[in-house]
């Protein structure tokens, strides 16, 4: 009588460069059972260095061959590689959405200044100049380590002027890498940053910052913020942080223009100076 052969299914990890990420993250939703007795081919240990150094969609598609598999990477695996690739630690527990995870391995620009020239060491490119004083007296200067607002801003925009002086830049997230999945379901907080000062004159900061959908006009702004602040006598000579988060922001989101400059009070020109101008994704509870 013929002994009974069961032949083990064939598993491919060959990358297909056209399938959609979310099909796949949906099929990792419904996978229930194992196919095959992994834990008696390879020790835990030896499994998990294997799949930390796997490449994100290949590992992605790891999910689908059991449950076992699937929950070992969902709930270690892709924390692990994240943090190598921002080198931050994560302190989410283990319910944490792992599709973040996957697209900071993915290499979707999280933790990363997505405005471009932010201190003016490439001129003014990339930016627009909106309103200039009587003269045009943008530039930029080296800090030296005693001036500099943390230790890692060696530039800031320097501005001379007698009246309002603004700039602006627009940054266009699916250019830059962000899907329409990871804006519209995942909504990853948006953080923004700058420091500003006044060396000799009162004067007053300014910064504009709206999140835009894909449309030429600005006007409708899902949302937006305005801040303002004035540099008094007795506050001079010194650096000041400004930080914003947009959360919950909404479906939509396509674009971010950032507008900022300084506005001098009294009619006579002064040196105003901004460092450290930032705008980036990043991952929270």
């Amino acid at each position: 009588m013929p002994k009974h052969v069961t032949k083990r299914p064939k598993v491919s990890f060959a990358v297909d460069t056209n399938d959609k990420s979310a099909d796949l993250m949906e099929k990792n939703e419904t996978l229930i059972e194992p196919l095959l007795p992994y834990k008696s081919i390879l020790p835990e240990e030896c499994l998990m260095n294997i799949f930390f150094y796997t490449e994100a969609r290949t590992l992605l598609k790891c999910q689908l061959v059991c449950k076992e598999w699937n929950q070992m990477i969902k709930n270690s695996i892709w924390k692990k590689k994240a943090e190598r690739k921002v080198m931050k630690k994560f302190s989410f527990d283990k319910h944490y959405n792992w599709h973040n995870y996957f697209f900071v391995c993915n290499n979707v620009p999280f933790y990363t200044n997505l405005l471009k020239n932010p201190t003016g060491q490439l001129n003014f490119k990339y930016w627009d100049i909106t309103e200039e004083g009587i003269e045009p007296h943008w530039t930029y200067e080296y800090l030296g380590y005693a001036d500099r607002p943390q230790k890692d801003i060696s530039y800031c925009f320097t501005l001379l002027s007698s009246r309002k002086c603004y700039m602006e830049q627009t940054i266009f997230l699916k250019n830059e890498g962000f899907t329409e999945y990871v804006l519209d379901y995942l909504q990853p907080t948006i953080k923004f940053t700058e420091w500003y000062m006044s060396e000799d004159e009162t004067a007053m900061y300014e910064n504009c910052i709206k999140l835009l959908r894909d449309q030429r006009s600005d006007r409708t702004a899902i949302e937006l913020l305005n801040y303002r602040k004035v540099i008094r006598s007795d506050q001079m000579q010194r650096w000041y942080k400004f930080t914003h988060e947009f959360k919950n922001y909404g479906k939509g989101v396509r674009k971010i223009k950032f507008c900022r400059g300084f506005k001098e009070r009294p009619l006579v020109g002064g040196c105003v100076k901004m460092a450290g101008a930032c705008i980036e994704f990043i991952l929270e509870k």
